[in-house]
């Protein structure tokens, strides 16, 4: 069993037009996701931590976002298991979902998201896995790995 923590880079800043892009009810396209990430990672940044583990065949990677941060994730190579812990909503392909709670949810492969986080919200994502490094995990999991937080690359905005 491999388990560590990494800091991250987040940008912070008080624009809100990401923020509005989800909270409308109507999901922006994956295209407009992209082009809000480019204007997120134009703030200011600050630390935060995202911790692993890898066991059994799977490795699980769990995100804190501070209450009021907009977040774009990357598109995973592979279908697999959230376990989201708070008030969050963000974007499924087509849809505009807010959850809060505990909640295990199914998630598909290829789609970029963004979530905005209404309170303090812990997401975990689990994945089938023959990595034994976090390194050679963040590889397998995305073709956008350089864009993970845990590689120092920032895309979450606090509102």
């Amino acid at each position: 069993m491999t388990r560590t923590k990494k800091k991250n880079q987040v940008s912070v800043t008080n624009s809100s037009h990401a923020n509005m892009a989800i909270r409308t009810g109507s999901a922006p396209s994956q295209d407009k996701i992209r082009e809000m990430e480019v204007e997120i990672l134009k703030a200011p940044q600050i630390d935060v931590g995202t911790t692993h583990l890898i066991h059994a065949g799977m490795y699980a990677r769990t995100v804190r976002i501070p209450a009021g941060a907009v977040v774009t994730g990357v598109p995973m190579s592979d279908d697999h298991v959230c376990i989201i812990s708070g008030d969050i909503t963000f974007t499924a392909g087509a849809d505009v979902i807010r959850l809060t709670g505990y909640n295990v949810i199914p998630a598909s492969k290829g789609l970029k998201r963004i979530v905005y986080a209404h309170q303090e919200t812990s997401w975990t994502a689990i994945f089938k896995s023959g990595a034994t490094t976090v390194d050679e995990a963040e590889v397998e999991m995305s073709a956008e790995y350089d864009k993970l937080q845990s590689r120092g690359a920032g895309k979450c905005l606090e509102q």
